[in-house]
């Protein structure tokens, strides 16, 4: 709560921690009693602290009034508000001091002033007896500021702390109005500081409500894609299997028409002019479709020179196979004796058979034979599209 004070007037608590007591009121009160009887202001109490010029009226030897009043009022107006009277009873016995005034002096009588009015007259005794010696506009003047001091001193004398009232009420009232105008300003910032809250609060559910509907439409779209995405992997993988169980049929279909075939080799090593023939005949029987497995199972059987060479159960494994070979026997052969270390070998085969071979990972080789060239090629064409389909 800031101080409310004029300087001339105002203690010197009130300049440094602005505290109310009843001695700060004594001291605004003897104050305006100074400039009534001096005609000045006291000096400034924070003049006075640095360096204290006050003039003590009880040194001023002002005619008219009671040296115990003087002195009244220059106790009210001790700088410090230790060495003030500390009440308004304290004080008024200093007041009321006064010894008889010499003649042509003013004379403050005490008496007890009643808030109630007397039920009859009472006789007329004047409170305050100006000198008839002064004359004209100064006389008026002073009588009026006597008047006024008298009024004062009455209310003080008589137990009259109306004048110190009404200076509190006065604060107390500025005080409210302040304390008024902070809790509205404060009100004022509260409601702004909510309004912006709630604004911001709606502003955010706009948002989060903008958010969740993108978030809706855009989930909406990716379950769409992705259903849109397995019903063509579906009808893909349909459109495969599909496929993928004509191709292992027209192959199994193309093998097992090839029945028994029955051929002849004749083989010359260059080297030793050496010349041998055999004879071979050769069958895949039992041929099944295994779709799952993605290959053709079988039983091969090969007799070479009427003695059995081979005869056991394999498979065509087409999802394993990393390579194709479509070649004729003779160059089959060659290969392999190649491999067994016979460079110098060269052989023939009657008829013409033709050898469709596989490969995986491994090199590992897996074959069928055919009698003719055009079939041996629908075969190979057939076994490609079967490998990519199983991949």
């Amino acid at each position: 709560m800031p101080a409310i004070f004029t300087p001339g007037y105002a203690a010197l608590e009130q300049f440094a921690s602005g505290r109310q007591e009843p001695t700060t009121d004594i001291y605004g009160l003897s104050a305006t009693l100074y400039r009534a009887i001096a005609g000045k202001e006291p000096p400034s109490a924070i003049d006075r602290a640095i360096e204290d010029r006050y003039l003590p009226l009880s040194g001023l030897a002002m005619s008219g009034f009671a040296p115990g009043l003087l002195s009244g009022i220059d106790s009210g107006l001790a700088l410090k508000a230790s060495q003030r009277p500390q009440s308004i009873a304290e004080w008024r016995p200093l007041l009321t001091q006064a010894r008889a005034a010499m003649a042509g002096d003013a004379v403050i009588k005490p008496q007890h002033i009643s808030v109630v009015p007397p039920m009859a007259p009472a006789p007329a005794q004047p409170a305050v007896a100006l000198t008839t010696a002064r004359t004209g506009g100064k006389s008026a003047m002073r009588s009026l500021l006597l008047a006024g001091v008298a009024a004062v001193l009455l209310l003080v004398a008589g137990g009259g702390y109306y004048a110190v009232i009404s200076v509190r009420a006065q604060q107390e009232r500025q005080r409210a109005e302040v304390e008024a105008q902070r809790k509205a300003d404060e009100f004022a910032a509260q409601q702004k500081q909510a309004e912006e809250e709630e604004r911001k609060a709606a502003a955010d559910a706009a948002a989060l409500a903008r958010a969740e509907e993108q978030a809706a439409r855009l989930r909406a779209e990716l379950e769409a894609r992705q259903r849109a995405e397995a019903e063509a992997a579906a009808s893909a993988a349909a459109q495969n299997a599909a496929s993928l169980r004509t191709s292992l049929n027209t192959i199994r279909t193309l093998m097992a028409q090839q029945g028994r075939i029955d051929y002849s080799t004749v083989a010359h090593d260059s080297a030793t002019g050496q010349t041998w023939s055999s004879t071979f005949n050769a069958e895949a029987s039992n041929l099944t479709v295994d779709e799952q497995a993605c290959r053709i199972r079988y039983h091969w059987r090969t007799v070479v020179n009427g003695k059995v060479d081979k005869d056991f159960d394999t498979a065509l494994p087409f999802r394993l196979a990393t390579s194709l070979t479509l070649t004729s026997m003779a160059e089959d052969m060659t290969q392999l004796a190649i491999k067994a270390g016979h460079n110098t070998w060269g052989l023939s085969v009657n008829p013409q058979i033709w050898v469709v071979s596989l490969y995986d990972a491994d090199h590992r080789q897996y074959v069928a034979d055919f009698r003719d060239r055009a079939t041996a090629q629908s075969a190979a064409d057939t076994m490609r599209q079967a490998m990519k389909l199983c991949h």
